[in-house]
């Protein structure tokens, strides 16, 4: 597989060109993979599936940067599954993931309507290497009810943020890239309950509730404290119900998502992005076999999204706050309406 991107920035201010590192890259990535794959019944109720997948690429830079990288990863894979019985189960993951780099870090790039901020390219980049382990449990009840519950910890090398970069002339500047190890545990619950069983005037309807819990651990490449991943939420559920109304040929929705918080750094910025909680309502109605008329009502409680900043005269370990910065927004409620033909 090839990929590549060719990119350009130029930064003036006041009429003067600024040099910004990386700003003129034609990047491209030669990639292929190669797998195999065995499963083993060890026992009547245990099995093992086992897999291995070596990724080699090349990662060509020319430009402001002329260089060539090659890289082998092996990506080993084990789920061992235990049936304890025909509706539980238990299941235990031990792999190797490797992420993906996005081509735009190579290139500088400036987001002049928020702060001023430009980024640096960096050709440098290496992809972040993952080992995961994952407990999961599953039980299933009542036809199509379930309930899932896993737990997965992550060792992590190459972790991908943001980092200060000194150019030739010792200006600073934010660049993406590689900041070290960190580790993250995320439990995560996730529950399917048919209410028919609960009510007849339920009949038809599945309640689904999904939650999740994080913690991470990295060292920040600036100030060197630890803190969470940047922009990662430390919780997050959603809960929604739909049913099915057989005689009217419907189907209504209604759900509802938490919002979130999310925190993250530069050289000279701390940001806190909020969001409210969000509230949709959903109908279809498929009067024959062939036509369905679908609507829905999304972000009922006109949510607000709010980022608050604060700017530093300099790197943030070493500088005072300059400007303190809170900026809110508002979403409407949104209608769409759907209506599709199916001609034989």
């Amino acid at each position: 597989m090839l990929c590549f991107l060719r990119g350009h920035s130029l930064l003036t201010q006041s009429g003067a060109v600024q040099s910004v590192p990386s700003s003129d890259v034609d990047v491209s990535e030669r990639r292929g993979e190669a797998f195999l794959q065995a499963s083993w019944k060890l026992q009547s109720d245990l099995m093992l599936d086992t897999g291995l997948r070596a990724e080699y690429s090349t990662i060509s830079e020319r430009g402001d940067t002329s260089m060539s990288r090659s890289f082998f990863y092996p990506k080993p894979r084990a789920v061992l599954t235990w049936t304890m019985d025909e509706n539980s189960l238990v299941r235990l993951r031990a792999e190797h993931r490797l992420g993906q780099l996005n081509f735009g870090d190579f290139i500088s790039s400036a987001n002049l309507t928020s702060g001023g901020n430009v980024t640096a390219g960096n050709p440098n980049l290496r992809p972040d290497q993952r080992w995961q382990y994952e407990l999961a449990y599953e039980f299933h009840f009542w036809d199509i009810g379930a309930v899932t519950i896993s737990l997965m910890h992550q060792d992590i090398d190459n972790l991908l943020d943001l980092k200060p970069l000194a150019d030739a002339n010792g200006q600073l500047f934010d660049v993406r890239g590689n900041i070290g190890s960190g580790r993250s545990d995320t439990l995560s619950v996730r529950t399917t309950l048919p209410t028919g069983r609960l009510s007849d005037l339920l009949s038809g309807g599945r309640l689904n509730l999904a939650g999740d819990w994080r913690d991470s651990n990295v060292h920040d490449p600036l100030t060197g404290v630890t803190r969470r991943f940047t922009w990662e939420e430390a919780s997050s559920y959603s809960v929604s119900f739909t049913q099915d109304l057989d005689a009217l040929r419907s189907t209504w929705s209604v759900s509802y998502y938490n919002g979130y918080k999310e925190i993250g750094s530069r050289l000279a910025e701390n940001d806190r992005y909020l969001g409210n909680p969000q509230v949709s309502l959903a109908w279809a109605y498929k009067p024959t076999p062939q036509l369905n008329f679908n609507f829905q009502l999304a972000n009922v409680l006109i949510s607000s999204h709010t980022r608050i900043s604060d700017y530093f005269s300099g790197p943030r370990n070493v500088s005072p706050i300059t400007n303190h910065e809170v900026e809110i927004g508002y979403s409407r409620p949104r209608l769409y309406f759907n209506i599709r033909k199916t001609f034989n």
